[in-house]
């Protein structure tokens, strides 16, 4: 006999799994630690998070987990000069 699980529960399994995979940090301060250094630049609100939970170990890993932060880190090449 095979037993209908509702997509509900479903989602709910697999969001459960997802915090429980990535689940770095143990203490809320440990969170604001975080979230005070990375606000410390210009970065949007998905940037910011995206970091946080992600925590890449090297500037080239954080790009390639973030492109958008590219601009942030080599602005001279992404600024147009009128002569």
């Amino acid at each position: 006999m095979r037993l209908c699980i509702p997509f509900s529960c479903r989602v709910f399994e697999k969001s459960l799994q997802y915090v429980k995979r990535f689940n770095r940090y143990k203490n809320p301060d440990a969170v604001r630690q975080v979230r005070e250094i990375l606000s410390r630049y210009e970065l949007a609100e998905f940037e910011l998070c995206a970091l946080g939970n992600l925590c890449p170990e090297t500037l080239e890993e954080a790009i390639a987990m973030v492109p958008s932060i590219k601009v942030l880190v080599f602005p001279s090449q992404y600024t147009h000069h009128e002569n």
